[in-house]
């Protein structure tokens, strides 16, 4: 949190002295209040409606400042959200393909939403109150000492028992905010998974399933929520009584002051009223403290996951012409963490430029990951992966992707138009979209291309047909001149003719290195490809050396 207040200090500090000021007139009306009763003691008329008139004025400026405070708070707030929602997305948009995906998409959702709402609640809302608090109860200390050192002396004293008790349950407020947070990131991620399967459900008549899963998880995070709340209340319960108990005390020592002709009658009325300022806030303040400091396990994940994919800059090396494109494999073995069987056991390749290569063998036998391997998506377990004479696993990210790009099974498509998801925060002129959609024969001329251009895809795509979707993952990818094109059953849901025209289209350039994976192989382009490789054949041995 350090962090974001530093870089927004400027209006921190402006929040601060709208906060102080307001408060700095609410003790000014207490001190009023005292000249009002010692006026009607005296009798003295004028001085009693003079005192009621700046009263007024007073609170009424209150108002004004609370207003122009709440406003420039929730201005700051939505500022720093920003910045955090900022800062997150870049570790992100930072880390490996592995790193990011060990993760589903609704945990992150929920760190840039739940997490979000829970840090502006517990974290910058209370410190604002916070500030509030130590201002209000600064000032009125320090006017207690104008009406009696006793006064403040004891109210010094109560305050340090006010603020170090509820300390005690620090640790407890902690744990079970972190409880909350990951149980947020549960809750999001079971619902997200139950939503999506609704398809499938609705299929198979277990549409019931998604309300108990939904249920289940809403129960679950109630306990969180509550445990949380225990705490809290705990927290909140200890200030509140020594909140009440220190007011008491302060208000009989005034009255003992006041009896033995040491302070006016009306200081007890006053007295009265910065105890509430000093008390009330302080009582608050044990349990606000705990709240910010319950959002230390929330920021720490952050750092945690900056850590985590933190790894040791590459040094550029001497620059070198690029050689023609040769893909090699040598001795590349990969199993996923969690398990030991090899997917790919001991693979050694070779692909020359302009090769045009069908990976076939039966599903669920590992060639779409054999696939992400050549793609850089995955760290391997043995062996390397060479792209024009370069290890893969010593250049950048940025190098990799440029020379190869990875066609997934299912195309992914962000909300919002056509345009957007083949520019995809890249220069493209509406010309070379139209001319990628109509090789695709997504459109059928160049004013259809216009509109289509615009058209809404939806949410995950689902504004356009499987066959339209594959068909703009493709264009999406020839507009980026990829030099190694991996496609993953790319062309499954088009029909055949279309299918075949994108096929032949794609095998007939001679520039590109194609590894294609398909279960659908048409018999008019088989004869197109340089080798057919069945992957289950693979093997240490193997070595495509031959156009």
């Amino acid at each position: 949190m350090k962090k974001y207040i530093v870089q927004f200090k400027r209006q921190f500090i402006f929040a601060i002295c709208l906060l102080t000021l307001a408060q700095s007139l609410t003790v000014y009306a207490s001190v009023i209040n005292a000249n009002i009763l010692n006026a009607l003691i005296k009798r003295q008329v004028i001085q009693f409606v003079q005192q009621v008139g700046i009263l007024l004025c007073i609170w009424c400026t209150v108002a004004l400042i609370q207003y122009v405070s709440e406003v420039f708070e929730q201005h700051l707030i939505q500022n720093l959200d920003i910045a955090i929602r900022t800062d997150i997305v870049t570790v992100l948009t930072a880390e490996p393909y592995n790193i990011y995906n060990r993760r589903d998409s609704a945990t992150y959702e929920s760190w840039l939403n739940n997490d979000l709402q829970l840090i502006n609640q517990q974290g910058f809302e209370s410190l604002f109150i916070v500030i509030e608090d130590i201002a209000g109860a600064l000032l009125a200390l320090v006017t207690l000492v104008y009406f009696h050192w006793l006064l403040a002396s004891a109210a010094a004293v109560l305050t340090g028992l006010i603020i170090l008790l509820p300390r005690l349950l620090d640790h407890r407020l902690s744990v079970t905010s972190t409880g909350l947070t990951h149980q947020n990131e549960q809750f999001v991620s079971t619902t997200h998974d139950a939503l999506h399967a609704f398809n499938l459900l609705y299929t198979f008549q277990s549409l019931p399933l998604l309300i108990a899963k939904v249920r289940s998880a809403s129960v679950t995070l109630k306990y969180a929520n509550v445990k949380r709340t225990v705490v809290q209340t705990q927290i909140g319960i200890i200030g509140f009584l020594g909140n009440i108990l220190s007011q008491v005390v302060l208000i009989g020592l005034a009255g003992l002051l006041a009896v033995q002709h040491l302070v006016s009658i009306g200081t007890i009325n006053a007295v009265g009223s910065l105890a509430g300022n000093v008390f009330n806030s302080l009582g608050n303040l044990s349990n606000t403290l705990g709240l910010i400091r319950g959002t230390r396990p929330i920021f720490q994940k952050y750092v945690d996951e900056q850590a985590f994919m933190a790894v040791p800059s590459i040094k550029p090396g001497n620059a070198q012409k690029d050689v023609p494109l040769v893909l090699q494999l040598n001795n590349v073995s990969y199993h996923y963490p969690a398990s030991s069987i090899l997917l790919v056991d001991h693979v050694s390749q070779t692909f020359y430029q302009g090769q045009k290569i069908l990976l076939t063998g039966a599903s669920g036998t590992g060639k779409s990951t054999f696939l992400k391997l050549i793609a850089g998506y995955l760290p391997l377990t043995e062996g390397t992966i060479m792209i024009s004479r370069h290890q893969i696993s010593a250049k950048s990210a940025n190098y990799v992707l440029r020379k190869v790009l990875y066609l997934d099974q299912q195309p992914l498509l962000i909300q919002g138009t056509v345009r957007e998801n083949l520019r995809l925060n890249q220069t493209f002129t509406d010309q070379q979209l139209i001319h990628q959609l109509l090789q695709m024969k997504l459109v059928t001329s160049e004013k259809d291309g216009t509109h289509f251009l615009n058209l809404q895809v939806g949410t995950d795509g689902n504004c356009l047909s499987g066959g339209q979707r594959q068909r703009l993952a493709l264009a999406r990818a020839l507009l980026r001149q990829p030099e190694v094109l991996l496609v993953d059953e790319g062309t499954s849901a088009i029909d055949p003719a279309t299918a075949i025209y994108i096929e032949k289209l794609l095998l007939n350039m001679p520039a590109l290195t194609l590894i294609m994976i398909s279960h659908t192989v048409h018999d008019q382009v088989l004869p197109l490809f340089s080798r057919v490789i069945d992957f289950a054949n693979l093997t240490r041995t193997q070595d495509t050396q031959n156009n």
